[in-house]
């Protein structure tokens, strides 16, 4: 929010102490649902005054309404816990006194915590599905997840290779060449399914009928899904680019970036004729190659 109108012009209002009213443009089906994301959610103007700048560094300058209130956290700490709040509306439903979270920097780690009994639940991945998943605890649920290959279309290391990144028959080349139900089936392991688009399954219901709506969504055309596997029309559109670009191979280096280990792997991309090189770097990086920005 720049600060620049006036709030009346906003579209929002308050309607006495307890009701909040938003006008929108045009119709949102996912408004409500929306609203109960955190960063929606109403701050107390007294705290939010009170504390300024500092409001939110630590457990002690926020205000709380729900079941819980945080303690032992001062802002960088790895461990705090949640104490029942006893002027929750609802505290007679709320059954858990306390909780203890702890941040666990791997699975390998939480998977060790918990088998010694310093952890109740922790999230396991890669190979550690496959060795627990017969243990009679173990519960796997779908993340809502879905990881994807970015490829620096604003400002690569040449103007060749922003030329190719910016040819839709390079990059539906790329994304074709990929199998991603071997990947997530035998690479992966760990319980991960292939996606069928940018809507991870099982996030929403069809309108039409009720259906899945990432599956209503999906774009059955093998050239225009984005995530089907066709190696032979990736071979095709490959042709094709480097046809329009005047280039009888792919520019060198190629910055592709890798969200997660195995995907795209090497041999992935060299059926295509194209040299994979690989560098590790913080989250803030991987997002400032793509976006050119500073910022993450």
């Amino acid at each position: 929010m720049a600060g620049k109108k006036k709030p009346e012009t906003l579209g929002v209002s308050a309607q006495g102490k307890y009701q909040f009213t938003v006008k929108l443009e045009h119709p949102m089906a996912t408004f409500l649902t929306l609203m109960s994301n955190a960063e929606f959610l109403p701050q107390e103007q007294s705290a939010v005054e009170k504390y300024g700048k500092a409001y939110g560094t630590n457990a002690k300058k926020m205000s709380y309404d729900g079941p819980y209130t945080v303690k032992s956290w001062n802002g960088t700490n790895d461990t705090w816990t949640l104490v029942k709040n006893n002027h929750y509306w609802n505290k007679n439903n709320i059954h858990l006194n306390n909780v203890n979270y702890q941040v666990v920097k791997t699975t390998t780690t939480g998977l060790t915590l918990y088998k010694s009994g310093k952890l109740d639940q922790t999230e396991i991945s890669g190979t550690q599905v496959k060795q627990q998943k017969n243990d009679k605890a173990f519960k796997q649920v779908l993340s809502g997840i879905g990881t994807y290959v970015v490829t620096n279309e604003k400002s690569p290391s040449s103007a060749l290779l922003k030329k190719a990144f910016n040819n839709i028959y390079i990059r539906k080349a790329l994304s074709l060449s990929v199998d991603r139900d071997t990947y997530t089936q035998k690479t992966a392991a760990d319980g991960s399914e292939s996606a069928l688009g940018f809507v991870s399954r099982n996030l929403g219901k069809s309108p039409k009928d009720g259906s899945d709506f990432a599956k209503d969504a999906y774009v059955k055309n093998t050239a225009d899904s984005g995530v089907a596997y066709n190696l032979k029309l990736a071979k095709e559109y490959w042709a094709k680019g480097l046809k329009q670009l005047a280039s009888p191979a792919f520019p060198s280096p190629s910055p592709l970036m890798r969200t997660i280990p195995g995907i795209p792997s090497r041999n992935t991309y060299n059926k295509l004729g194209l040299k994979i090189s690989k560098a590790a770097m913080s989250p803030c990086k991987k997002c400032q190659r793509p976006l050119a920005s500073r910022n993450c």
